[in-house]
């Protein structure tokens, strides 16, 4: 466990990715951790947002 210079604790070394959705017409951002890639890291917001338009993840 360590802290980076935004004062978030992170734990493991899952690689981290940074999803795009829109959710009710707004822009969102999400970051996920996991070994999956970055289709895994879509699926796993699809999951969390049923409704949300998943459309971007790319490396954090």
């Amino acid at each position: 466990m360590h802290s980076n210079e935004t004062n978030l604790i992170k734990e493991g070394g899952t690689p981290e990715y940074l999803v795009s959705l829109w959710i009710s017409s707004y822009p969102a951002e999400i970051r996920i951790g996991t070994n999956m890639g970055s289709g895994g890291a879509m699926a796993i917001a699809r999951k969390l947002f049923p409704n949300a338009r998943v459309y971007s993840a790319k490396s954090a």
